[in-house]
């Protein structure tokens, strides 16, 4: 957890009086100086690690990559805090043979094989790093590459190493220990992945998908284009294969799938703005996806939920291609802000319907009073409103009594004899109406939790408008 997580979960002060759990789960402390305290349900269902974190040893802000070792490590590239390694049992970073050096480089790629770590840098090169002893050697151009700058390195199924430059693509000589150029690109290439079938896949930032016939020798370009099953966009951040040995690709402006049979991209509508796609992760069938928004959970059929900093995200903007799942079942993801990990399993929905209440009133932007000629009573006591003919601009709040993340609270309302039909209007809490015709109307709303489930009763006021 870092400082920003352990601020969120202090109490205003150390007195405390009284302790009560809502429906929801929420913890609320009361306090003899400090007022009311709340402790979420839901705050602290995502780690975050950041160079922020007090004495946690981790030293990068921009994640570029992760890559699980069989040793129960995780190491993590950044952009300037260089390579660092995290033991996946606990959590914790810590050192390894080398770390003074390679703390110090822009390491965008990584791959395990064996008692050495594959590690790519922009600018210097492709490093091995034999990570019992340090020893480190590093390939250039002058070692067979395209250029210095690498972006993305696989080990395939017969253990062949195949690491992309901005330049082109390459392939690993163990025998020379060197690499040999397989096709010229000139564009960074960001993911490299092999399907069921053997064919080689590379994602670039710019220039589509390269699919590469490993026996053949033969390359097919996909680019985006007004075709249908084109890819949605030539930006492709990340190619997922997977547990049905699918094909995903995440891209710019959106997600699709690959069709082996038409070799065409059919799009996966997500119902959501957000379209720039970083990386997918699944687990038991449930997609997993980052984005420049937040984290998306997906399932085909079940709709997504989408979180972000108010379900205790520190950054909400995620790295194209920087995801993994380790070993034991965890998801990290990498920001522009450190990295986030969670345990799917522990990510539980809120299924407690809200109960909402009307809760304000306001004639020509100015609040009335509890005790005022127009509202005797307060709202939640009065069954009806009356306002005359000169009251012809007038507000309603309400208000969604889940307190989990109150920030994602979403709400509908419609006034019965004037609207036809309800008005969705997000996270807004005022309704606001002008020169309604006399009448007798009944005002409705409804309301939404954190994670989107509609209160089971409405809040009503019967409102009698435009009399004398």
């Amino acid at each position: 957890m870092n400082e920003h997580a352990e601020e969120r979960a202090s109490l205003s002060e150390r007195f405390i009086y009284s302790i009560m759990r809502d429906n929801e789960g929420g913890l609320w402390f009361g306090t003899f100086y400090g007022g009311a305290n709340y402790l979420s349900p839901v705050g602290e269902r995502f780690s975050n690690y950041t160079c922020h974190g007090k004495g946690n040893g981790f030293c990068g802000n921009v994640i570029s990559r992760f890559c699980e070792d069989n040793n129960g490590s995780l190491w993590i590239a950044s952009d300037d805090g260089g390579l660092s390694r995290m033991s996946v049992s606990t959590h914790q970073i810590v050192p390894y043979p080398g770390s003074s050096v390679l703390s110090k480089y822009n390491v965008h790629a990584l791959c395990n094989d064996g008692k050495y770590l594959w590690i790519g840098t922009y600018t210097n090169g492709i490093i091995r790093l034999e990570k019992s002893t340090g020893a480190m050697k590093k390939y250039t151009q002058q070692q067979g590459l395209y250029g210095s700058s690498s972006y993305a390195i696989y080990k395939d199924h017969n253990g062949k190493i195949w690491a992309a430059t901005m330049e082109g693509i390459n392939l690993y000589d163990p025998v020379k220990d060197s690499f040999h150029k397989i096709c010229a690109t000139e564009i960074l290439t960001i993911d490299i992945k092999e399907d069921k079938n053997g064919f080689m896949w590379f994602a670039t930032q710019g220039g589509g998908i390269i699919k590469y016939n490993v026996a053949t020798k033969k390359i097919k370009i996909y680019r985006h284009s007004k075709r249908q099953g084109s890819i949605p966009s030539d930006q492709v951040n990340c190619i997922h294969i997977g547990e049905n040995a699918q094909i995903l690709i995440a891209t710019s402006t959106g997600i699709c799938s690959y069709d082996q049979k038409t070799d065409t991209f059919n799009p996966i509508p997500l119902n959501i703005d957000i379209k720039d796609v970083g990386s997918i992760i699944e687990d038991q069938g449930i997609l997993w996806i980052s984005t420049t928004h937040g984290i998306i959970r997906y399932v085909k059929g079940e709709g997504l939920q989408l979180f972000n900093r108010y379900d205790g995200l520190y950054s909400e903007i995620f790295q194209p291609n920087a995801g993994i799942k380790t070993s034991d079942g965890c998801i990290y993801f990498g920001t522009t802000s450190g990295f986030i990990g969670f345990y799917p399993y522990q990510i539980k929905a809120n299924n407690i319907p809200p109960a909402v209440y009307i809760t304000g009133l306001e004639l020509f932007n100015k609040p009335v009073n509890v005790g005022d000629d127009r509202l005797p009573e307060s709202l939640n006591s009065i069954k009806k409103l009356n306002l005359s003919y000169k009251d012809h601009m007038f507000s309603i709040s309400f208000a969604s009594l889940s307190y989990c993340s109150p920030e994602k609270n979403q709400y509908a309302y419609m006034l019965d004899g004037f609207d036809k039909e309800w008005n969705y209007v997000g996270n807004q809490h005022k309704a606001t109406y002008t020169n309604i015709p006399a009448g007798t109307y009944t005002f409705r709303v409804k309301a939404t939790n954190n994670d989107g489930l509609w209160s089971s009763k409405e809040a009503t006021l019967l409102n009698k408008a435009g009399r004398q």
